[in-house]
Protein backbone atom coordinates (compact mmCIF):
# COMPACT_ATOMS: atom_id res chain seq x y z
CA UNK A 1 0.00 0.00 0.00
CA UNK A 2 1.42 3.25 -0.80
CA UNK A 3 1.50 5.76 1.98
CA UNK A 4 0.60 8.70 0.18
CA UNK A 5 -2.85 7.08 -0.85
CA UNK A 6 -3.25 6.33 2.82
CA UNK A 7 -2.68 9.93 3.66
CA UNK A 8 -4.55 10.82 1.02
CA UNK A 9 -7.83 8.88 2.40
CA UNK A 10 -7.52 10.64 6.02
CA UNK A 11 -7.23 14.08 4.48
CA UNK A 12 -10.52 13.53 2.84
CA UNK A 13 -12.17 12.56 5.90
CA UNK A 14 -10.43 15.34 8.40
CA UNK A 15 -7.99 13.80 9.98
CA UNK A 16 -5.00 15.70 10.51
CA UNK A 17 -3.82 14.74 13.88
CA UNK A 18 -1.74 11.45 14.25
CA UNK A 19 -0.13 10.03 17.12
CA UNK A 20 1.07 6.38 18.57
CA UNK A 21 3.85 3.91 18.35
CA UNK A 22 5.55 2.83 15.05
CA UNK A 23 5.33 -0.77 13.74
CA UNK A 24 7.54 -2.17 10.79
CA UNK A 25 4.15 -2.50 8.76
CA UNK A 26 3.43 1.81 9.53
CA UNK A 27 6.67 2.64 9.48
CA UNK A 28 6.56 4.25 5.73
CA UNK A 29 2.95 6.39 7.10
CA UNK A 30 4.43 7.69 9.29
CA UNK A 31 7.66 8.77 7.77
CA UNK A 32 5.21 10.22 5.65
CA UNK A 33 2.96 12.24 8.02
CA UNK A 34 6.59 13.57 9.18
CA UNK A 35 7.54 14.53 5.80
CA UNK A 36 4.60 16.59 5.02
CA UNK A 37 4.46 18.49 8.42
CA UNK A 38 1.11 16.73 9.76
CA UNK A 39 0.37 16.88 13.58
CA UNK A 40 2.49 13.77 15.12
CA UNK A 41 3.44 12.59 18.55
CA UNK A 42 5.13 9.37 18.75
CA UNK A 43 4.24 8.68 22.15
CA UNK A 44 6.59 6.73 24.97
CA UNK A 45 3.74 3.98 24.79
CA UNK A 46 0.46 2.65 22.74
CA UNK A 47 -1.63 3.47 26.09
CA UNK A 48 -0.60 7.30 26.35
CA UNK A 49 -1.37 7.55 22.67
CA UNK A 50 -5.25 7.06 23.84
CA UNK A 51 -4.96 9.57 26.12
CA UNK A 52 -3.14 12.41 23.63
CA UNK A 53 -6.18 11.05 20.99
CA UNK A 54 -8.77 11.85 24.24
CA UNK A 55 -7.06 15.00 24.71
CA UNK A 56 -7.62 15.99 21.17
CA UNK A 57 -11.03 14.88 20.33
CA UNK A 58 -12.22 16.76 24.24
CA UNK A 59 -9.87 20.42 22.99
CA UNK A 60 -11.13 20.29 19.13
CA UNK A 61 -14.13 17.79 18.60
CA UNK A 62 -12.21 16.37 15.83
CA UNK A 63 -10.99 12.81 15.46
CA UNK A 64 -7.34 11.40 15.68
CA UNK A 65 -5.86 8.49 13.89
CA UNK A 66 -3.68 6.23 16.64
CA UNK A 67 -0.96 3.89 15.10
CA UNK A 68 0.24 0.87 16.52
CA UNK A 69 1.65 -2.25 15.88
CA UNK A 70 -1.08 -5.48 16.94
CA UNK A 71 1.31 -6.15 19.84
CA UNK A 72 0.90 -2.63 20.86
CA UNK A 73 -2.74 -3.14 21.78
CA UNK A 74 -2.63 -4.53 24.94
CA UNK A 75 -0.98 -1.42 26.00
CA UNK A 76 -4.25 0.41 25.43
CA UNK A 77 -6.64 -2.27 27.02
CA UNK A 78 -7.31 -0.16 30.42
CA UNK A 79 -7.66 3.43 28.79
CA UNK A 80 -9.93 1.67 26.08
CA UNK A 81 -11.83 0.04 28.41
CA UNK A 82 -11.76 2.66 31.35
CA UNK A 83 -11.52 6.13 29.52
CA UNK A 84 -13.12 5.81 25.57
CA UNK A 85 -15.31 3.38 25.84
CA UNK A 86 -19.24 3.75 25.79
CA UNK A 87 -19.89 3.52 29.02
CA UNK A 88 -17.11 6.27 30.01
CA UNK A 89 -16.57 9.19 28.00
CA UNK A 90 -17.14 7.95 24.89
CA UNK A 91 -14.47 9.23 22.51
CA UNK A 92 -14.19 8.58 19.16
CA UNK A 93 -11.24 7.91 17.19
CA UNK A 94 -9.52 5.56 14.69
CA UNK A 95 -7.02 2.87 15.67
CA UNK A 96 -4.92 2.09 12.73
CA UNK A 97 -3.42 -1.61 13.65
CA UNK A 98 -0.79 -2.99 11.52
CA UNK A 99 -0.97 -6.99 11.69
CA UNK A 100 2.24 -9.04 11.51
CA UNK A 101 2.12 -12.78 11.48
CA UNK A 102 6.19 -13.48 12.25
CA UNK A 103 8.15 -13.36 13.63
CA UNK A 104 6.89 -15.76 16.33
CA UNK A 105 6.03 -13.14 19.13
CA UNK A 106 3.35 -11.93 16.69
CA UNK A 107 1.77 -14.84 15.76
CA UNK A 108 -0.92 -15.06 18.95
CA UNK A 109 -1.67 -11.67 18.53
CA UNK A 110 -2.85 -12.27 15.15
CA UNK A 111 -5.08 -14.97 16.06
CA UNK A 112 -6.43 -13.05 18.88
CA UNK A 113 -6.61 -9.31 18.02
CA UNK A 114 -10.27 -9.97 16.49
CA UNK A 115 -11.78 -11.36 19.43
CA UNK A 116 -10.07 -8.67 21.60
CA UNK A 117 -11.57 -6.11 20.07
CA UNK A 118 -14.89 -7.44 20.22
CA UNK A 119 -14.38 -8.14 24.03
CA UNK A 120 -13.83 -5.05 24.47
CA UNK A 121 -16.50 -3.65 22.63
CA UNK A 122 -14.63 -1.88 19.89
CA UNK A 123 -15.84 -2.45 16.11
CA UNK A 124 -13.31 -2.80 13.56
CA UNK A 125 -12.85 -3.01 9.60
CA UNK A 126 -9.75 -3.57 7.49
CA UNK A 127 -8.08 -1.05 5.34
CA UNK A 128 -9.88 -0.99 2.00
CA UNK A 129 -12.85 -0.26 4.52
CA UNK A 130 -10.99 2.84 6.34
CA UNK A 131 -13.70 5.14 5.24
CA UNK A 132 -16.68 3.63 6.48
CA UNK A 133 -14.64 3.39 9.81
CA UNK A 134 -14.24 6.90 10.19
CA UNK A 135 -17.78 7.47 9.52
CA UNK A 136 -19.10 4.59 11.93
CA UNK A 137 -16.24 6.35 14.89
CA UNK A 138 -17.63 9.91 14.46
CA UNK A 139 -21.68 8.90 13.51
CA UNK A 140 -21.41 6.98 17.20
CA UNK A 141 -18.65 8.56 19.06
CA UNK A 142 -16.90 5.89 19.65
CA UNK A 143 -13.60 4.44 18.90
CA UNK A 144 -12.78 1.87 16.01
CA UNK A 145 -10.08 -0.10 15.04
CA UNK A 146 -8.38 -0.68 11.18
CA UNK A 147 -6.95 -3.97 10.57
CA UNK A 148 -4.01 -3.24 7.92
CA UNK A 149 -1.21 -6.22 7.27
CA UNK A 150 0.52 -4.99 4.45
CA UNK A 151 3.89 -2.92 4.44
CA UNK A 152 2.86 0.84 4.03
CA UNK A 153 5.64 2.10 1.33
CA UNK A 154 6.80 5.87 1.50
CA UNK A 155 9.13 7.21 -0.92
CA UNK A 156 10.66 9.23 1.71
CA UNK A 157 14.47 8.67 1.89
CA UNK A 158 15.66 8.87 5.24
CA UNK A 159 18.40 12.26 5.01
CA UNK A 160 21.96 11.01 6.95
CA UNK A 161 21.83 13.26 10.19
CA UNK A 162 25.65 14.00 10.51
CA UNK A 163 25.46 13.80 14.41
CA UNK A 164 25.67 9.80 13.80
CA UNK A 165 29.15 10.27 11.97
CA UNK A 166 31.80 8.17 12.95
CA UNK A 167 30.10 6.89 15.92
CA UNK A 168 29.86 2.75 16.53
CA UNK A 169 27.12 0.58 15.62
CA UNK A 170 24.66 -1.16 18.02
CA UNK A 171 26.25 -4.56 17.48
CA UNK A 172 29.88 -3.37 17.66
CA UNK A 173 29.05 -1.76 21.37
CA UNK A 174 27.43 -5.35 22.22
CA UNK A 175 30.25 -6.93 21.10
CA UNK A 176 32.59 -4.97 23.27
CA UNK A 177 29.97 -5.62 26.27
CA UNK A 178 30.28 -9.33 25.99
CA UNK A 179 34.16 -9.04 25.69
CA UNK A 180 34.39 -7.53 28.64
CA UNK A 181 32.07 -9.15 30.77
CA UNK A 182 32.75 -12.57 33.24
CA UNK A 183 31.73 -15.78 31.37
CA UNK A 184 29.23 -16.19 34.74
CA UNK A 185 26.95 -12.60 34.02
CA UNK A 186 23.58 -12.55 32.90
CA UNK A 187 22.66 -10.89 29.81
CA UNK A 188 19.19 -9.84 29.36
CA UNK A 189 18.53 -8.41 25.80
CA UNK A 190 16.11 -6.12 24.71
CA UNK A 191 13.46 -6.74 21.87
CA UNK A 192 14.01 -6.09 18.39
CA UNK A 193 17.83 -6.49 16.35
CA UNK A 194 19.36 -5.99 19.50
CA UNK A 195 18.34 -9.14 20.39
CA UNK A 196 19.23 -10.47 16.90
CA UNK A 197 22.52 -9.48 17.01
CA UNK A 198 23.44 -11.01 20.35
CA UNK A 199 22.59 -13.83 19.48
CA UNK A 200 24.60 -13.59 16.21
CA UNK A 201 27.71 -13.12 18.47
CA UNK A 202 29.54 -15.48 20.29
CA UNK A 203 28.50 -14.97 23.73
CA UNK A 204 29.65 -17.71 26.28
CA UNK A 205 27.11 -16.08 28.83
CA UNK A 206 23.80 -16.93 30.57
CA UNK A 207 21.43 -14.99 27.95
CA UNK A 208 17.70 -14.32 27.88
CA UNK A 209 16.41 -12.60 24.42
CA UNK A 210 13.05 -10.62 25.19
CA UNK A 211 12.04 -11.19 21.55
CA UNK A 212 8.80 -9.64 22.40
CA UNK A 213 7.36 -7.71 25.71
CA UNK A 214 8.74 -4.39 24.21
CA UNK A 215 9.71 -1.87 27.24
CA UNK A 216 10.07 -4.72 29.58
CA UNK A 217 13.87 -6.05 29.87
CA UNK A 218 15.08 -4.33 32.73
CA UNK A 219 11.98 -5.42 34.70
CA UNK A 220 13.19 -9.28 33.73
CA UNK A 221 16.36 -8.40 34.63
CA UNK A 222 15.39 -6.63 38.41
CA UNK A 223 13.55 -9.78 38.75
CA UNK A 224 16.87 -12.05 38.24
CA UNK A 225 19.22 -9.51 39.72
CA UNK A 226 17.29 -9.70 43.40
CA UNK A 227 17.39 -13.53 42.87
CA UNK A 228 21.13 -14.32 42.01
CA UNK A 229 24.46 -13.01 43.24
CA UNK A 230 25.70 -12.90 40.21
CA UNK A 231 26.04 -9.90 37.97
CA UNK A 232 22.67 -9.11 35.71
CA UNK A 233 24.00 -6.80 32.85
CA UNK A 234 20.53 -5.64 30.85
CA UNK A 235 21.35 -4.55 27.38
CA UNK A 236 18.32 -1.62 27.05
CA UNK A 237 17.23 0.36 23.81
CA UNK A 238 16.13 3.93 24.32
CA UNK A 239 12.88 2.96 22.48
CA UNK A 240 12.29 0.14 25.15
CA UNK A 241 12.91 2.02 28.01
CA UNK A 242 11.01 4.70 27.40
CA UNK A 243 7.66 2.33 26.85
CA UNK A 244 7.68 1.58 30.40
CA UNK A 245 10.07 4.24 31.96
CA UNK A 246 8.45 3.85 35.50
CA UNK A 247 10.88 0.98 35.81
CA UNK A 248 13.93 2.61 36.61
CA UNK A 249 12.07 4.13 39.52
CA UNK A 250 11.38 0.31 40.55
CA UNK A 251 14.94 -0.48 40.55
CA UNK A 252 16.28 2.28 41.82
CA UNK A 253 13.49 1.75 45.01
CA UNK A 254 14.55 -2.09 45.09
CA UNK A 255 18.51 -1.10 44.87
CA UNK A 256 20.10 -4.58 43.59
CA UNK A 257 23.61 -3.85 43.83
CA UNK A 258 24.48 -6.45 40.99
CA UNK A 259 22.34 -4.93 38.31
CA UNK A 260 24.05 -3.06 35.73
CA UNK A 261 21.67 -1.50 33.15
CA UNK A 262 23.27 -0.66 29.32
CA UNK A 263 20.92 1.71 27.69
CA UNK A 264 21.92 1.59 23.76
CA UNK A 265 20.66 5.30 23.16
CA UNK A 266 20.46 6.44 18.97
CA UNK A 267 16.84 8.30 19.39
CA UNK A 268 14.94 6.19 16.62
CA UNK A 269 12.70 2.99 17.10
CA UNK A 270 15.74 1.25 14.92
CA UNK A 271 13.71 -2.44 15.08
CA UNK A 272 10.62 -1.19 13.60
CA UNK A 273 11.54 1.23 10.49
CA UNK A 274 14.11 3.77 12.08
CA UNK A 275 11.38 6.08 13.05
CA UNK A 276 12.37 8.58 14.77
CA UNK A 277 11.42 9.42 18.94
CA UNK A 278 9.77 12.64 19.78
CA UNK A 279 12.51 13.56 21.82
CA UNK A 280 16.28 12.83 20.03
CA UNK A 281 19.26 11.35 22.00
CA UNK A 282 17.60 11.53 25.47
CA UNK A 283 19.97 11.46 28.47
CA UNK A 284 19.08 8.58 30.96
CA UNK A 285 22.07 9.10 33.43
CA UNK A 286 20.23 12.10 34.83
CA UNK A 287 17.26 10.50 34.77
CA UNK A 288 18.61 7.28 36.17
CA UNK A 289 20.52 9.87 39.28
CA UNK A 290 16.83 10.91 39.76
CA UNK A 291 15.80 7.68 40.55
CA UNK A 292 18.46 6.47 42.71
CA UNK A 293 20.78 4.45 40.82
CA UNK A 294 23.87 4.66 42.66
CA UNK A 295 25.85 5.02 39.29
CA UNK A 296 25.05 6.62 36.03
CA UNK A 297 27.07 7.70 33.27
CA UNK A 298 26.87 8.37 29.61
CA UNK A 299 29.31 8.65 26.42
CA UNK A 300 29.14 9.15 22.63
CA UNK A 301 30.38 5.66 21.10
CA UNK A 302 33.31 7.21 19.04
CA UNK A 303 36.35 4.84 20.38
CA UNK A 304 36.45 1.32 21.20
CA UNK A 305 38.98 1.92 23.64
CA UNK A 306 37.16 4.66 25.89
CA UNK A 307 34.08 1.87 25.64
CA UNK A 308 35.93 -0.30 27.25
CA UNK A 309 37.01 1.38 29.80
CA UNK A 310 33.26 2.22 30.42
CA UNK A 311 32.03 -0.63 30.71
CA UNK A 312 35.12 -2.11 32.88
CA UNK A 313 33.74 0.91 35.08
CA UNK A 314 30.24 0.23 35.18
CA UNK A 315 30.64 -3.25 35.94
CA UNK A 316 32.96 -2.59 39.20
CA UNK A 317 30.51 0.05 40.05
CA UNK A 318 27.90 -0.84 42.93
CA UNK A 319 25.02 -0.87 41.35
CA UNK A 320 22.00 -0.28 40.16
CA UNK A 321 24.18 1.32 37.59
CA UNK A 322 23.47 2.86 34.31
CA UNK A 323 25.66 3.49 31.30
CA UNK A 324 23.89 5.65 28.00
CA UNK A 325 25.41 4.74 25.08
CA UNK A 326 24.57 7.10 22.29
CA UNK A 327 25.62 5.39 19.05
CA UNK A 328 24.85 4.91 15.39
CA UNK A 329 21.42 3.96 13.81
CA UNK A 330 20.51 0.87 11.51
CA UNK A 331 21.81 -2.54 11.38
CA UNK A 332 23.00 -5.75 8.70
CA UNK A 333 20.17 -6.75 6.56
CA UNK A 334 21.15 -9.96 6.79
CA UNK A 335 20.37 -10.29 10.76
CA UNK A 336 19.29 -13.91 11.33
CA UNK A 337 16.99 -15.05 14.09
CA UNK A 338 17.53 -17.69 16.81
CA UNK A 339 17.01 -20.98 14.99
CA UNK A 340 16.47 -22.87 18.91
CA UNK A 341 12.82 -22.79 19.98
CA UNK A 342 11.95 -20.61 22.72
CA UNK A 343 11.41 -23.37 25.10
CA UNK A 344 14.92 -24.47 24.38
CA UNK A 345 16.34 -20.84 24.68
CA UNK A 346 14.28 -20.61 27.91
CA UNK A 347 15.64 -24.13 29.69
CA UNK A 348 19.16 -23.22 28.47
CA UNK A 349 18.85 -20.01 30.12
CA UNK A 350 17.55 -21.26 33.55
CA UNK A 351 20.03 -23.33 33.52
CA UNK A 352 22.97 -21.39 32.97
CA UNK A 353 21.56 -18.81 35.18
CA UNK A 354 21.03 -20.96 38.42
CA UNK A 355 23.84 -22.67 37.83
Amino acid sequence: MNAQALMNTFGSEGISFFCGVPDTILAGFVKCIDNQCLRNVVTANEGNAIGVATGYYLSTGEIACVYMSSAGLGNCVNPLTSLTNKEMYNVPMVLLIGLRDEPAQHSLMKKAIAGILENIDIKWWVIGELKDAISWSRLNNRPVAVIINENVECCVDDAPNPVYVGLMTRQEVIQVIISVVSEDDVIVCSTGKACRELNELTCKNPKFLNVGAMGHASSIALGIAMNTTKQVVCIDGDGSILMHAGSLATIGGTCPVNFKHVIINNGLHDSIGSVRLTNDLLSFDELSKNFDYNYSEWAICDNKKHLITLVKELMAAEGPALLDLHVKPGARDDLSRPTESFGELKEEFMKRCQA
